[in-house]
């Protein structure tokens, strides 16, 4: 590998001092192109010149590629593809899979079901909207809590709606939101 490397210097050597004599157009040669690298850590004598001289570029590049590690043929958009998108990568098994007992829809055990979820999003955002009107400063965090009545329910007691603030729905109260109860 010492040897490659300091072949491929030399060579580079050689075919760079000529170029710049012909750019140059002066009659004196230019300065030599100085290396500055470490030629395998050999002096000077032991190279032999005979035996580091090319035909062409090619070969020499050749041989400087042993040095690099450098992949012999490009890798194909297809090879890629494959790796990327591969059976392996594109389907899991999922195991956690569990039946939600208010709809019946299959979801991971560890999150809440889509459909279920979709309800209380959509209950949420009339709740908040509610909330909203009240606040004249659209935006902050509420001064109080919150009691919230459904149409239908009667007047929450005294001590449940103490210091909130009531919010009432045109709906009927959904079977999943609880009602909040005096514990005493």
């Amino acid at each position: 590998m010492n040897e490659a490397r300091a072949r491929f210097f030399l060579n580079l050597r050689q075919s760079i001092d000529p170029l710049l004599r012909v750019l140059s157009n002066k009659s004196a040669p230019p300065p030599s192109l100085g290396l500055a690298f470490d030629i395998s850590g050999m002096p000077p004598a032991t190279l032999k010149s005979s035996a580091l001289t090319y035909g062409s570029v090619g070969e020499m590049i050749k041989d400087f590629s042993i040095v690099f590690g450098v992949p012999k043929y490009r890798t194909s958009k297809p090879k890629k593809v494959t790796r990327k998108f591969s059976f392996t990568r594109l389907l899991q098994p999922i195991d956690n899979l569990v039946t939600c007992p208010a709809c019946s829809n299959i979801h991971p055990s560890d999150t809440i079901c889509d459909a279920c979820y979709s309800k209380v999003h959509k209950l949420t955002s009339e709740i908040k909207k509610k909330m909203m009107e009240y606040n004249p400063y659209v935006g902050e965090k509420q001064d109080r809590e919150v009691y919230v009545k459904f149409k239908g329910e009667s007047e929450a007691p005294a001590a449940v709606v103490k210091g909130k603030r009531v919010i009432e729905l045109e709906k009927d109260r959904p079977t999943w939101f609880k009602k909040l109860t005096l514990k005493e």
